[in-house]
């Protein structure tokens, strides 16, 4: 059995579109790696944007190999439509 991989954590951050229970996607370097669904309180986030829910945030943890990645979270909507929020970030795993 192989040894663990290193693991990166995630808290999400959410905008005005989002709402309790709105689905997610994570994206390393381009490929899908889960779909989130909103269910973290952000009371923060509630006062700061108005008419924002509550429950907007996430909370996950994935594995990666060691290396280099650009990290993306996309919103999905029943459409179909895809939306990139916020700018990506560069990710290092050790």
């Amino acid at each position: 059995m192989a040894a663990p991989e290193p693991s990166a954590s995630s808290a999400g951050r959410p905008t005005r579109s989002l709402k309790d229970g709105s689905r997610l996607r994570l994206v390393a370097n381009g490929q899908p790696v889960a779909e989130l669904t909103t269910a973290v309180a952000r009371p923060d986030v509630a006062a700061l944007l108005a008419g924002a829910h509550q429950n907007t945030g996430f909370d996950a943890t994935f594995t990666f190999a060691p290396g280099s990645y650009e990290v993306c979270i996309e919103m999905l909507y029943s459409s179909g439509y895809t939306a990139r929020l916020g700018g990506c970030r560069e990710v290092v795993v050790t």
